[in-house]
């Protein structure tokens, strides 16, 4: 580490067993590399949704390999273009890097913030009343939905059909959303999410799917499939089932009839937020209130 000191250049980390890698670049190579022996710079990228950093927290620095291209001294400024963001942007455009969520070379990487946020005149609330404010007559601004969506659904789980192999829907960012597509109680999610990042391939089978931290090629889940560990889906309860029931809904204008499997899948249809506090819908089932154009019911509607 110290023969790179005040060095610039790319590094590529790549891991043992699944061969997986990540690509970046740095201006000082040293100061770099370092904050990837530190946890809690591990910890604060893997809130942010960094794919490397939650991989080395999984199987420690001992289970990957480094390489490093050093391309000369440190420059004195990161104006204009620079060589080794240029080399690190080739290398994302020329080969597939598992780890690499993003595919845009940037020149400095991400330094977590240390003190307080949202304090005083940092909150987007501060100084803001009645209609003004973020929540008003029970219902959040567009402002405050923005917010608060950037607060939640953190994780980061690529989801394929165990059958087709191919990927089900857009990258599901939380263990609610996972639980919500296979129809089981929340809580499981996050158990899925956990056996997920401890298994050897950072992949397991649940159910009717394939669950991965990285992005998977068809031929690399043909080739992994007979080694993934299976989680068994649990059968929910007759209480869970209260809360996974199916909701059917109603369009008060054109009367065309939509049936969704539970609470979250309805929110996440009517609003685009899964989230989304159910007791507005609570409040509106069975009672003839419209709920964003629809009536909804716990039965299904008479035709």
């Amino acid at each position: 580490m110290r023969l790179l000191k005040g060095m610039r250049g790319i590094y590529i980390i790549t891991n043992m067993v699944t061969g997986s890698q990540y690509v970046g670049s740095s201006n000082d190579l040293a100061k770099r590399l370092f904050r990837y022996l530190s946890l809690a710079y591990l910890n604060a990228q893997h809130i942010r949704g960094s794919i490397i950093s939650r991989a080395i927290l999984a199987h420690g620095m001992s289970g990957f390999t480094l390489e490093v291209v050093v391309l000369g001294p440190s420059l004195p400024s990161l104006t204009g273009s620079v060589d080794h963001v240029n080399l690190e942007q080739y290398y994302l455009d020329t080969y597939e890097f598992q780890y690499n969520a993003k595919r845009i070379a940037t020149p400095a990487a991400h330094t977590p913030r240390a003190g307080p946020v949202n304090v005083g005149v940092d909150n987007p609330s501060y100084g803001k009343f009645g209609a003004n404010s973020p929540a008003w007559n029970l219902q959040h601004s567009v402002e405050a939905r923005t917010n608060m969506s950037t607060q939640r659904g953190t994780l980061c789980m690529y989801v394929y059909n165990v059958n087709t192999l191919l990927p089900v829907g857009p990258v599901v960012t939380s263990g609610a959303a996972l639980s919500a597509l296979l129809n089981t109680y929340k809580p499981f999610g996050l158990r899925v999410y956990s056996i997920m990042l401890n298994s050897v391939h950072q992949t397991v089978v649940v159910g009717d799917y394939i669950v991965s931290a990285v992005p998977m090629t068809i031929s690399q889940l043909a080739l992994l499939l007979p080694q993934l560990t299976v989680v068994p889906v649990p059968v929910p309860s007759s209480r869970t089932n209260l809360m996974q029931q199916t909701i059917y809904g109603k369009h008060v204008e054109t009367s065309a009839l939509v049936e969704w499997k539970s609470k979250e899948l309805c929110t996440k249809a009517l609003t685009g937020r899964s989230f989304m506090n159910k007791s507005t819908m609570n409040r509106r089932l069975n009672k003839g209130i419209p709920f964003y154009g629809y009536l909804l019911q716990t039965k299904p509607f008479k035709v």
